[in-house]
């Protein structure tokens, strides 16, 4: 059997030992959203303008890093906290406001 091979991260990527690495930002953007938003208020914004039935349990383990989000649900995050998916990923430091979708 061919032993793997290490290869390093990039820097942004250094330290993503967690199941995903949107956990800290998506707490952090609910919490400074207008009005702050609790799990369950944005479970149910997602619910009405996406149809995803992410349950507040589940956006519990994406932000403690027990679960991964898919890269649909980081969209609809994104987009109902009016924030690049960019930010919530950790690429970029800029929160760019988007415009409803």
């Amino acid at each position: 059997m061919p032993s793997r091979r290490k290869t390093s991260l990039p820097d942004k990527l250094q330290g993503a030992t967690k199941k995903n690495i949107i956990g800290e930002r998506l707490r952090l953007a609910r919490h400074h959203h207008t009005p702050p938003l609790t799990a369950d208020a944005l479970s149910a914004l997602v619910y009405e303008r996406y149809g995803l039935d992410i349950t507040p349990n589940m956006i519990s383990k994406v932000e403690g890093g027990f679960r991964a989000a898919f890269d649909y649900e980081v969209r609809a995050f994104a987009a109902v906290l009016k924030l690049s998916s960019d930010w919530l990923l950790g690429l970029t430091e800029r929160k760019t406001l988007l415009t409803d979708t």
